[in-house]
Parts: C-alpha cells; structure tokens; sequence
C-alpha cells in the first residue's frame, strides 16, 4: 500500500454458534490505476478491485493478532469476499470517483 490513494478500513463480524464474536480488520486501498488484483479475483471472480487488502484478526488482549488456525483462514478469506461483493455495487454505482466502502459487515 502507497500514500497517493486513501487507506480505508472495515470491520467484518462473525458469530459462532455461541454466540461468541471474532472480528476482523481489512485496511483496503482502492488504485484507479492499478491494475486488477489478480489474486483477490481468485477469491472472487466477480471483482474489479485494484489495490490493495490487509486482512488483521482482531485480539483479545492485543488490537490485531495472527491468523494461526484454518478457521481463522477460512474467516478472513469470507469476510474479504463479502468485502468485495459489497465494494462491487459501490465502484458500479461510483466509479473511480472517491468511493467510499462499508466500513462494517457481519457475516452469517
């Protein structure tokens, strides 16, 4: 990630079957003229996104922590997908011109 495009944020929830909440932080950069980002098309097909996406697993003790197990992968790799799915109907409706994406999602 550069200086010259915005960095924006997005927390994305999940919810285990108790009830318990995991949380993670994409700090996304949208580059106009970037190309597209291969590899986030290979998470989603369907994305025109160009930059870039740091994903961070929020911590209890620490503000972000490793992502050390296969569901923490499984998490992250949902929760950018959804991330681009919803970023897909911003660049649609907005073009290149400043969006602004969500900066909060929960997942199922």
């Amino acid at each position: 990630m550069g200086t010259q495009d915005p960095i924006q944020e997005c927390i994305v929830t999940h919810f285990d079957p108790n009830g318990v909440a995991y949380q993670v932080l994409l700090a996304v950069q949208y580059c106009p003229s970037d190309p597209i980002n291969a590899a986030l098309r290979q998470l989603y097909p369907n994305t025109t996104w160009r930059g870039g996406v740091v994903v961070m697993k929020s911590g209890r003790n620490v503000l972000v922590t490793s992502l050390t197990s296969q569901s923490d992968i499984t998490f992250a790799e949902r929760a950018v997908t959804k991330f681009l799915e919803e970023a897909e109907g911003v660049l649609q409706m907005l073009g290149n011109d400043d969006p602004v994406f969500p900066i909060a999602l929960a997942l199922p």
